[in-house]
């Protein structure tokens, strides 16, 4: 099984499987120890952090942790991504969680966010 599809399904759980999250932390555990590409990893969730949700101080924990993982040496360092995982799954979004990024992808002409 190649890396990419590992990572779409972190994603995919993070995002739709939120009562779930020991499930998109396995596979990202998963994901990490095949020696996945981390840097595409910290982009697919930063990305996730900031679609999901509409309260901005929970994106911005998930932000947080993956600031901290680019700033440190520690040889434990992944357990930030794991972290991160875990905060972005779990978090209690209301309502229509898209919808910010929905209305920024209108706002700015993104099809693909509208």
């Amino acid at each position: 099984m190649s890396a990419l599809p590992r990572l779409a399904n972190i994603v995919r759980l993070i995002r739709f499987v939120r009562k779930v999250p020991p499930q998109a932390v396995a596979w990202a555990k998963a994901y990490l120890a095949s020696s996945g590409d981390r840097q595409t990893l910290v982009q697919q969730l930063a990305l996730t952090a900031c679609r999901l949700g509409n309260d901005p101080h929970n994106q911005e924990i998930a932000q947080c942790l993956l600031e901290d993982y680019a700033k440190n040496r520690s040889f434990d360092r992944d357990r930030l991504l794991l972290a991160c995982v875990q905060h972005t799954a779990v978090h209690r979004k209301y309502g229509d969680f898209l919808e910010c990024g929905r209305r920024y992808g209108r706002a700015m002409g993104v099809a693909a966010l509208a």
